[in-house]
């Protein structure tokens, strides 16, 4: 069973890459958050521990939920390591030991900063600034997990998807 993860900065097309996928068959999972974020109605771009630990339980059902040979994730539960760590919250040991017991596939397709297409919107509050600073901090929570990362190219929603099947 494949588990690909597509992650990156926000505002970087991650879930314009989804919502295409899923109109060409494949299963996928969406992103959890965004309706957290209108649910407890969260105005800043700090999110504390409860808010956190909630989207990482979602995420973690998501990977439990998965049935299918190959599917698609927006996110994974090591992205919200990195925004803890970003937050200069607590890792906990059980949602250490959960990265470290459900993994992924090996390859992570991370999506780069890209002001061209950058929006803030009700629920992607942070500036373009932030989004870089929450991109590097994507970047050493997965390679502290041991995952391989692969960035995928600013280019169209079609040729960012044909190079990420192509590398699995």
């Amino acid at each position: 069973m494949k588990r690909i993860v597509i992650t990156g900065a926000p505002g970087s097309g991650k879930t314009s890459l989804i919502d295409e996928l899923k109109l060409k068959g494949y299963h996928c999972y969406e992103e959890v958050s965004r309706q957290l974020i209108q649910r407890m109605k969260i105005s800043t771009s700090f999110k504390d521990l409860n808010f956190e630990d909630e989207v990482f339980k979602l995420r973690k059902n998501d990977f439990l939920d998965a049935s299918k040979d190959l599917q698609f994730y927006d996110r994974s539960m090591i992205d919200n390591l990195a925004y803890l760590t970003k937050n200069k919250l607590e890792v906990s040991e059980k949602m250490d030991n959960d990265c470290k017991y459900h993994k992924y596939f090996t390859k992570v397709f991370i999506l780069p900063p890209w002001n061209d297409i950058y929006e803030t919107d009700n629920e992607r509050v942070e500036d373009y600034e932030e989004a870089v600073q929450i991109h590097n901090y994507m970047i050493e929570a997965y390679t502290n997990y041991n995952y391989s990362l692969i960035e995928v190219p600013k280019t169209t929603v079609e040729e960012r998807i044909d190079f990420i099947l192509n590398r699995i």
